[in-house]
């Protein structure tokens, strides 16, 4: 992260950032992310799977169900009906 910080990016692209870590850990990395855009205004776009994560540290979540967009809006809108868009439209999929 550091490294990266040091080229005053605009924004960081952080891949599945959190998988296969602990949970201390995926949380650490979660709260350096968040800490990024706050302090440095560095814009970070991540991919998650992991819905409590993007939940509590995101303030934005964007939702895609066989290539369509099915979600985009705020954490506290991500409802059941929208994960269910996310995860098991079967509309969406067919």
């Amino acid at each position: 992260m550091a490294r990266a910080l040091m080229g005053n990016p605009k924004i960081i692209l952080a891949d599945e950032p959190i998988s296969a870590l602990d949970v201390k850990s995926a949380t650490k990395v979660m709260e350096i992310l968040k800490k990024v855009n706050e302090t440095y205004g560095v814009n970070v776009i991540t991919n998650l799977h992991h819905l409590e994560y993007a939940k509590e540290y995101c303030s934005r979540i964007i939702g895609v169900n066989g290539g369509q967009l099915v979600f985009d809006g705020k954490p506290k809108d991500l409802d059941s009906k929208a994960i269910d868009r996310i995860y098991h439209n079967e509309e969406v999929l067919a």
